[in-house]
This record gives C-alpha cells, structure tokens and sequence, in this order.
C-alpha cells in the first residue's frame, strides 16, 4: 500500500512539474536578468544557489529531532525523507501533503503511527527537544533571508541592513500564514512581496523576478531532485 501510494505521488508530481516548466512564460526576463549581471552580482547569485543545500541540511537534522519517535533516520535518510516532502508540498494545497510524503517515504503508516503514539505525546513534553526544534527552525528561516536579500540585490532592488531585516521577515511572516495553491504559488507570493517591498522600491518587475528566483531555486530544485531520487530508488 505505502508503494503504490509513493508512486501514485511521485506520478502525479511529475506530471504536475513537467507541466508548470512548460506553461512558464517568464524565461526571457530571466536571461536578459542573468546576461546583465556584472561580477558582484554574480558572486551574491552563486551564494545563493550554495545556500540551497545548507537550509536543506538544516531541515534533515530538524526533522530527525521531529520523526525520532517513529523512527530513527541516518542524516542521508533524513535529508532524502525531506526531498520527497517537497514532492508531496508541490501537488497539494497549503503544502498540506509534505509531511505525510516523509513519513511515506519513511515507511511509515498509519499503524505505526498509532503504535508511537505514547512515545511522541512523552517527546512533546521534552522541553530540550523541542528548544532544538525552534533553534533549527529559526536557523532555515535565518538562510532564507539571506538567499531573499541576495535574490533582491541581484534583481536590483538593494535593501539597508535595517530594511532587510524589517521588511523580510514581515514577508515570510505572511507567505507563512497565507493561504497559497501549488498552481497560483508563485502569483500569490509575488503579490505578497510588492506589497512588502512595493513601500522600499519602485522596481517592482526586480520585485517579482526575485521572487520567482527564489521559487525556482528553493521549490522547484529541490521538487525536481526529489523525484529523480525517488524514481532511481524506484528502478534500482
């Protein structure tokens, strides 16, 4: 049952993903973005790109601390485990599927699940556990904002140390609580960052490009490396 269920997910989000690069309709702003980038920029770019498996890393050792009552994952299971969860978070509503993508690819049903149950409600009472939990938690969402300012620069839209830290937490405060669909995602946040960064800058199109760099290089790479992980785990 949990096979046929991974694969159903991983079917259905490539299908999904092959769909949404093909209907992508904003490529030649990214080349004539990427064709003016002058050496700073570039280097502000390529940290940004490194940063991607950092706050990826961040997240496996999270997710350890979060699973261990279920299960005891090495850090290579565990950073796997979070990959397929983007492929569950692309195809559902509000990211509603990523989670259960993890314990599936964890092999983890809902019998287990039940089994666990004392030994997870025993771990929430562990304040220690649950401190590490917020640390990790805190120590992503410190990458994410350095990967947005540095999108934003790149992008043309440059924000003092004291705007940056005012105006990009505001925002993943909002994409956080907002509702969202895979399908409207990137409109949605798009919309969500003009109106944050609208007040900062008039370059609203760098805005919107910043945006949709971060989507790609936070979303859709991740998604993509998950699926081909998953679909060689499949064939081998």
């Amino acid at each position: 049952m949990l096979k046929i269920a991974s694969w159903l997910v991983t079917i259905t989000a490539t299908i999904y993903m092959v769909y949404r690069i093909i209907t992508y309709q904003q490529y030649d702003q990214l080349m004539l973005l990427l064709a003016g980038l002058d050496w700073l920029k570039v280097s502000v770019f390529a940290t940004t790109i490194c940063l991607i498996p950092v706050q990826l890393l961040i997240e496996a050792i999270r997710w350890q601390q979060l699973v261990r009552p279920l299960t005891f994952p090495t850090l290579a299971q565990a950073f796997g485990q979070v990959l397929y969860g983007y492929v569950g978070a692309f195809i559902t509503p509000y990211r509603l599927g990523e989670f259960p993508a993890r314990l599936l690819k964890a092999g983890i049903d809902h019998e287990a699940w039940q089994l666990q149950k004392s030994n997870w409600r025993a771990w929430l009472r562990d304040l220690n556990k649950w401190g590490k939990v917020v640390m990790l938690t805190l120590m992503r969402y410190m990458v994410w904002m350095i990967q947005l300012w540095g999108m934003l620069y790149v992008c043309a839209v440059p924000l003092t140390t004291l705007q940056a830290l005012c105006s990009i937490p505001l925002y993943y405060l909002i994409v956080s609580i907002a509702p969202s669909l895979p399908a409207a995602d990137v409109a949605i946040k798009g919309g969500w960052a003009t109106l944050v960064f609208g007040q900062l800058t008039d370059n609203i199109p760098g805005i919107a490009l910043a945006v949709i760099g971060i989507w790609l290089i936070n979303t859709v790479l991740p998604t993509l490396v998950g699926l081909i992980q998953d679909v060689r785990v499949k064939m081998a």
